[in-house]
């Protein structure tokens, strides 16, 4: 399976709300390289068909040569693997749903915003490393700003729906 995360903790917020983190695993068996797209938030949607008024690059601050791009007002990121890639996110924050046990990740050869491939665009290199485990994967800083408008068009995707296991109610 080219996707798969496990909710490894989370604190309780404003119901229904959970600041959940997940080890989160991808992997490109692919010939080319594939966008690995998902929610800011989990609201049990999957993030595609967005709107987009600008792109951020976020670098890891533990391991920045692993950047990931922030599709603003979507509410998605995307990371990009290469042929062959894997990614393993240890402690990734998503502000989660309780109620809703699934995350979804879009899985996409090509990635768009309106006419223009943002990947083409940016000064920073975006496609994450060949290979690369990340411990700690809380904190990101900021590395490049694009300014788009449009709407986030991943075609052709596949949805992965992953089950994670359910969040006890707070007593």
């Amino acid at each position: 399976m080219p996707a798969r995360a496990r909710l490894s903790d989370f604190r309780y917020g404003k119901p229904p709300w959970i600041e959940a983190e997940f080890e989160l695993q991808l992997e490109n068996p692919a010939g080319a390289p594939v966008w690995f797209v998902l929610p800011f938030s989990h609201k049990g949607h999957p993030a595609a068909e967005a709107a987009v008024s600008e792109l951020w690059v976020f670098s890891c601050d533990s391991q920045p040569e692993l950047r990931y791009a922030a599709f603003y007002d979507g509410g998605a990121r995307g990371f990009l693997l290469p042929a062959g890639g894997r990614l393993v996110l240890r402690r990734f924050p998503l502000l989660a749903d309780a109620a809703v046990p699934f995350l979804y990740v879009t899985e996409s050869p090509g990635l768009r915003v309106g006419d223009v491939e943002p990947a083409g665009q940016l000064k920073s290199a975006i496609l994450c490393p060949q290979e690369l485990v990340v411990e700690d994967a809380r904190n990101w800083t900021v590395v490049e700003e694009l300014k788009l408008a449009g709407t986030l068009q991943l075609e052709p995707c596949t949805q992965h729906r992953l089950l994670v296991r359910p969040i006890p109610e707070p007593k």
